[in-house]
């Protein structure tokens, strides 16, 4: 059994919360709140167009929103959507302090956020995002020229600095993709899609610059151990793409296709290994 005193501070939080929510509902009404948001965001993507759907608060001291669009302006075209977002204040430290979660892309995403006024900068300290349909993200971000389907995973931290301006400066993770295929430029093999069981890969952000690492794909085909660099471009193009790495077509894949198996011999006998 609770002690009275216990039971007495417990009631004091709840007290304090709900007495918090409803200063913060009368202090900041949804439909401004929400105009205010949409201004902040356009302020800092100025080539981009922002829609909300609706927002409200939740319990505990909670913003919620939803069908969040970003959109370029002048092309009217889809550049990052989410279906749902919660954004949550630390008990610890509240104002500096945020879990975030949300739905998009047929995905999820959790975050730990951690605000620095005085330097202007935003830690997110861990982010996961999981299941993510990566043909979807594609077409909207523009990642990369080459289509790529399945389901994406991510665990990592990142930074983001500008609060007027805001840029991702710094990103490191594990990606991994799970039941797609990558649509290639040229064929590889007679192969204009590779299948793939998984792609798994560390990426690291300097500058524009993304640094793939210990890249593995496995598939019923194909598989390969790669590395490369993603060029990222700011104006809307497809970023550049350098994959280089060896390529081990499966036995069976050979036996299949009589064009594949002669090529992979003319390979080998040219650099002299099994892999390409």
């Amino acid at each position: 059994m609770k002690s009275p005193m216990v039971l007495k501070i417990r009631w004091y939080l709840f007290y304090g919360m709900v007495l918090a929510l409803l200063l913060l509902v009368v202090r900041f009404p949804t439909v401004e709140l929400q105009q205010y948001i949409v201004k902040k965001i356009e302020t800092a993507l100025p080539s981009q167009s922002c829609e909300i759907d609706s927002l409200s608060y939740g319990f505990p001291l909670s913003l919620q929103l939803n069908n969040v669009t970003i959109a370029d302006s002048t092309q009217k075209k889809v550049a990052f959507k989410i279906d749902h977002v919660t954004i949550s204040p630390s008990f610890k430290n509240p104002f500096n302090q945020f879990t975030v979660t949300a739905n998009l892309y047929e995905g999820t995403l959790s975050a730990a956020a951690e605000l620095h006024p005085k330097t202007e900068i935003i830690q997110i300290k861990t982010i996961h995002l999981a299941q993510v349909d990566a043909d979807k993200v594609n077409r909207d971000i523009r990642i990369t020229p080459q289509q790529i389907q399945g389901e994406l995973d991510f665990t990592g931290t990142c930074t983001i600095d500008g609060l007027q301006e805001p840029r991702l400066t710094a990103l490191q993770g594990q990606i991994t993709i799970r039941g797609g295929s990558l649509k290639t430029i040229t064929p590889v093999l007679t192969l204009t899609k590779i299948p793939f069981e998984t792609m798994s890969m560390g990426v690291t952000l300097k500058g524009e610059t993304l640094f793939i690492e210990k890249g593995k794909l496995r598939g019923g085909q194909l598989s390969s151990s790669f590395s490369g660099i993603l060029h990222i471009k700011e104006t809307g193009e497809p970023s550049e793409l350098t994959l280089k790495g060896e390529l081990t077509p499966q036995k069976s894949f050979l036996q299949a296709i009589p064009e594949a198996k002669i090529a992979t011999k003319k390979l080998q006998k040219k650099f002299k290994k099994k892999s390409l």
